[in-house]
């Protein structure tokens, strides 16, 4: 495309070119360097100033024909004029910063997939598979309840340990809830750690002063448990699995959970134990091994008489209520608190939860003097020294064990006149 003319441009001729819409290159007899350029394919006419840097023919667009005026185009084709005898390249610093914008852009938007909300989001894809059920489920609450809303938005690597602490003090009503959402958060932390989620990615819920808790555990003593298991003799027969599940946790001292997902398969009735492949320190300990008393064999005999054939799970729900099953097929959780709900009203203490008895069987177990070895291994404590805050329970045995070596040695000492003698 040649123009072997440059006459000067007019308002007529401009028009003239957006009627006819035919590609074109035409420069301004009245304006060096100024241009109107509409390329093929397209109908936008706009004007150029068109000059050489360093041999290479640039072009810098000063703007549509329909969005400035001639005049407005000329003067602007003469400002870029001047700054080109300066030494300056002003179409290429408009390419660079074009660019440069494009990167912050570009930045932004990998910025806003740092966020701690996505951090979060990951986490629940790729880290909860690694959590136990219950684990998970308290981790989405608390994720959705606590912490989306109040840090979710900013940025995961620019979270502080003042931003945790805020919003650990704004649950200073809940002070359990409020340490419990400062641990879960920890948890998210570690995992984008270890997975390096992010640059500069740390945990700012290190260090954090926590709440006192004020512990809310309850040891029933002996005479108490037999109530206890008195009581669930005379629950109704419909209710049989509720009650079983009870008792095998109030003489085992196995976690709810744990009893309630009791499988045919993990139970030897003959050697009265049961070998549990999940549990909650799995991951620590391997399988746990489950200790039972003859009571509690014969009572799995019992079971195992009307056991369906197709059925795996010893607490078998299924028609024995309008309940029915849990989604995983196991006897609900709510059947088993009710059933504890009505023993506990009836032994006049509705404050002792389900997770007591087994705090109970673990105290009576270290009060009847068990090795604080054999009773961590028996109840699945991941560390002993889980289980050695129970010690304090012999803290009476201790001292009437002093009292009686200081009855002894003073039974044999001599009277002081003998003394000598």
């Amino acid at each position: 495309m040649t123009c072997p003319q440059r006459p000067a441009f007019t308002p007529k001729m401009i028009e003239r070119l957006r009627v006819d819409g035919l590609p074109c290159l035409i420069y301004d007899g009245a304006t060096p360097g100024l241009a109107i350029r509409c390329r093929e394919n397209s109908v936008i006419y706009s004007y150029y100033y068109v000059y050489k840097f360093h041999g290479a023919k640039r072009w810098l667009q000063l703007g549509g024909v329909s969005d400035i005026n001639l005049e407005d185009a000329r003067k602007a084709a003469i400002v870029a004029r001047g700054r080109v005898l300066d030494g300056e390249d002003p179409a290429g610093e408009r390419k660079t910063a074009k660019a440069e914008k494009k990167v912050a852009v570009a930045a932004v938007k990998v910025a806003m997939t740092k966020t701690l909300n996505a951090m979060l989001d990951d986490f629940e894809l790729k880290g909860f598979p690694h959590l136990k059920p219950r684990s998970r489920t308290e981790y989405k609450r608390l994720f959705d309840k606590r912490i989306r809303d109040a840090l979710g938005s900013k940025l995961a690597a620019e979270i502080t340990r003042g931003d945790v602490a805020d919003l650990h003090r704004a649950l200073a009503d809940k002070p359990v809830e409020a340490n419990r959402t400062v641990a879960v958060l920890s948890s998210a932390y570690t995992w984008a750690e270890d997975e390096e989620w992010s640059d500069d990615i740390a945990n700012p819920c290190r260090r954090l002063k926590k709440n006192k808790e004020t512990s809310k555990e309850t040891f029933l003593a002996a005479d108490q448990l037999a109530t206890a298991e008195a009581l669930l003799d005379a629950e109704p027969a419909v209710r049989k699995y509720e009650v079983a599940c009870m008792r095998f946790i109030l003489m085992t001292g196995t976690r709810h959970t744990e009893a309630r997902k009791l499988k045919w398969s993990e139970v030897d009735i003959g050697r009265c134990r049961a070998i549990l492949e999940e549990h909650k320190t799995d991951g620590t300990i391997g399988r746990k091994t489950v200790t039972f008393p003859q009571q509690i064999a014969d009572l799995l005999r019992e079971l195992e008489a009307i056991r369906k054939a197709d059925s795996d799970v010893v607490f078998d729900p299924i028609g024995t209520s309008k309940c029915g099953a849990d989604k995983d097929g196991y006897i609900p959780e709510r059947r088993i608190a009710r059933c504890w709900e009505r023993i506990r009203t009836a032994m006049g203490m509705p404050h002792v939860r389900i997770h007591d008895l087994r705090h109970s069987y673990i105290s009576l177990a270290i009060s009847e003097h068990v090795d604080i070895a054999v009773v961590s291994k028996a109840v699945g404590h991941a560390n002993i020294n889980t289980t050695m805050k129970y010690v304090h329970l012999l803290d009476a045995q201790r001292d009437d064990a002093a009292v009686s070596v200081h009855a002894a040695i003073a039974a044999k000492r001599k009277p002081k006149a003998e003394v000598g003698t």
